[in-house]
């Protein structure tokens, strides 16, 4: 008879519901909170909590920058919640960049688009559909 092998227990994401507006969430997999993240990324992620609308811009465009996929949800959120439309922007723009084209971050777009007022965001967010293949 042949002699099994212990089962390595793997981890299992858990899934965490992110608020993506009014009625809505995105459901994004999760493992260890951050921990995907490399340190400069992290201090980028501490810097859009700032009051400062032109460091909340540089840190979004700032992680675009580090191509960390794992930022995108984080760069999302800015796209929803954040009332400056200059950061707003950047958050499109870098959504564009990261290049994390689940449909999640698709669809969250596309709404992010039709509820945006301001002209230059609409069209940074069409700019990083099209960079996603949209």
């Amino acid at each position: 008879m042949r002699r099994q092998l212990p089962i390595k227990k793997r981890r299992v994401p858990r899934v965490l519901i992110v608020k993506a507006g009014a009625s809505e969430a995105i459901i994004r997999k999760r493992t260890v909170g951050r921990s995907k993240l490399s340190r400069q990324a992290e201090e980028k992620l501490s810097q859009l909590k700032s009051s400062d609308d032109a460091k909340r811009y540089l840190a979004v465009r700032e992680l675009a920058g580090l191509k960390e996929r794992a930022a995108a949800p984080f760069v999302a959120r800015v796209l929803q919640e954040d009332y400056s439309a200059g950061v707003r922007m950047g958050a499109a723009m870098a959504l564009g960049e990261l290049g994390n084209n689940s449909r999640e971050l698709i669809g969250l777009l596309q709404k992010a688009w039709i509820n945006e007022k301001s002209e230059p965001v609409k069209v940074a967010i069409h700019n990083a559909l099209k960079k996603l293949g949209v």
